[in-house]
């Protein structure tokens, strides 16, 4: 399957996550994630690795958990299983 990690780094006031990936030949990946108790959403389909996730937090200055999982995209469509959950807190 899909080798995933991310790490929060900091630019500048805020921090994001930069999510890094595997492919093992696919086209890409579709990363999914997860923000405090709301559903999951589909956050991008990636050809590329890394992925920066520079989304604003929820609540302007109020640290959250983000949580994301991936799948192999075939050039049409997500398949496969998804990865892990990986579990990362941003903060302001």
């Amino acid at each position: 399957g899909i080798s995933q990690s991310g790490r929060v780094v900091r630019e500048g006031a805020q921090q994001f996550v930069r999510l890094s990936f595997k492919k093992f030949g696919k086209p890409g990946v579709a990363l999914w994630s997860r923000r405090g108790a709301g559903a999951w959403e589909t956050l991008a389909i990636v050809l590329i690795s890394p992925y920066v996730d520079e989304r604003a937090l929820l609540a302007a200055g109020v640290a959250e958990v983000r949580e994301y999982r991936a799948q192999f995209y075939d050039g049409t469509n997500p398949v496969g299983d998804f990865t892990d959950i990986l579990t990362l807190t941003v903060g302001p």
